[in-house]
């Protein structure tokens, strides 16, 4: 199924097996220079934009052939589709709802706020200008934001308990949490990988690997890695939280900051308050923290 509109929000959820509902908001406002506003919302109410495929396989929602039919128009749209449904969604300008489908789904918008829970398969949004919201997703996310927040929480992959699921998170500021599903009796981890070019970085109870990169920003961890954590900052604060029993082996660097570590950590090699290497626990996996400007907490 294909959803798009040029500025309008966009709500799809799960309804009746083999049915698609539709219902539609116009809305427009006269002037003195275009008169055929409500002309044309007769008759796009007329001739809604649905297209089908003969097999009724492939639904098309909201592409007009004429774009001046919608010209100062926002048309929103509130849809019921089978949860086996593949979507595609697409606003100009709006926000968009998406939550229960088998997937895979991938939304875009040019302005506005994403919210996509519950989908059993790989994801991919993206945003200009907003917030994407992600929860309860069995499978590879994928993730942009220009300007906004990103936060990703119970992100899994119940169809290949051997591979992670893989998050791609890129926002000014983005945050992340994985936790494991009730429903599966398999530890499943999250593997994040997280870009912003300035901004925080907030990531809680994570079990599983990390990538975390910040130009201006300050990164806070909490979890256990079980694969390597990589954090970097240009400029911030880095604050690492580890569970109880990890067993790591850290190396850390500040160019201009201070390194306290409240934890016993066996330290070897090179270690001074701007520099840190040494074991906690019995050692492991590594995790590799450094920040040009700024300190370094590890608890």
């Amino acid at each position: 199924m294909d959803v798009s509109t040029d500025s309008g929000d966009i709500s799809v959820r799960v309804g009746e097996p083999g049915k698609i509902e539709i219902h539609a908001r116009i809305y427009g406002a006269e002037s003195a220079q275009d008169e055929s506003v409500e002309s044309r919302i007769l008759s796009i109410a007329a001739s809604p934009p649905i297209l089908c495929n003969e097999k009724g396989r492939s639904v098309s929602i909201g592409r007009f052939a004429n774009a001046d039919v919608t010209r100062g128009l926002s048309i929103s749209y509130e849809i019921l589709a089978p949860g086996d449904a593949q979507i595609h969604s697409e606003t100009g300008s709006g926000n968009q709802t998406i939550e229960g489908f088998q997937g895979p789904v991938e939304s875009i918008s040019g302005s506005g706020n994403l919210h996509l829970w519950h989908i059993a398969r790989e994801t991919q949004a993206s945003t200009g200008s907003g917030n994407i919201d992600f929860r309860d997703v069995h499978g590879e996310v994928r993730a942009k934001a220009g300007t906004g927040t990103i936060q990703a929480a119970e992100i899994a992959d119940e169809t290949q308990p051997q591979k992670a699921a893989f998050v791609f998170l890129e926002s000014p500021k983005a945050s992340a949490k994985a936790a494991k599903p009730e429903s599966v009796l398999i530890t499943l981890r999250a593997h994040m990988e997280i870009t912003t070019g300035s901004g925080d970085v907030d990531i809680a109870d994570l079990d599983g690997g990390l990538e975390a990169t910040s130009g201006s920003g300050s990164i806070r961890v909490s979890g256990k890695p079980s694969s390597a954590w990589k954090l970097e900052t240009g400029t911030g604060i880095v604050r690492v939280q580890f569970a109880s029993g990890t067993d790591v082996t850290i190396s850390a660097h500040t160019s201009s900051g201070t390194i306290t570590a409240h934890l016993p950590i066996d330290t070897h090699g090179t270690s001074n308050p701007r520099e840190l290497h040494g074991n906690l626990g019995k050692g492991g996996g590594d995790v590799h923290i450094e920040t040009a400007s700024g300190d370094i907490e590890i608890e």
